[in-house]
């Protein structure tokens, strides 16, 4: 009798280890598959926005395309048209164009989800 006690007494703190272990690595996975990519995809804005300067063809969260013609600490005026200049807070530019020479027309973005990338690229 006494051993039936012992023995169910360590069955339930297995089970409660089992238990604890498992939420950590449930939580461990979690960060490693949302929080940390969000994280880098962060960082790697705000390196973009602060990096963008004059003549850069940029695309803003509206999605307004056009070219950086003034830069200050906060703010960026971006050309939409032909004397048509805008300004915006530097956390408005969602992305940097780049085009390439070799092919004319195609761009690349900088600062987009690989998503955006890909549709850019295809075009």
């Amino acid at each position: 009798m006494f051993a039936s006690i012992l023995a169910a007494g360590s069955t339930s703190s297995s089970s409660g280890l089992i238990s604890i272990l498992f939420l950590v690595v449930m939580v461990g996975l979690l960060y490693m598959v949302m929080i940390r990519p969000q994280q880098r995809r962060a960082r790697q804005q705000k390196q973009l926005q602060s990096e963008v300067g004059i003549g850069d063809e940029v695309v803003t969260i509206g999605g307004i395309y056009g070219e950086v013609t003034e830069v200050d600490d906060e703010t960026v005026v971006v050309e939409i048209a032909d004397g048509v200049e805008v300004r915006f807070i530097r956390n408005a530019i969602a992305r940097k164009l780049i085009f390439d020479d070799e092919s004319e027309g195609t761009e690349r973005a900088t600062g987009a989800t690989a998503k955006d990338q890909g549709a850019s690229e295809s075009k």
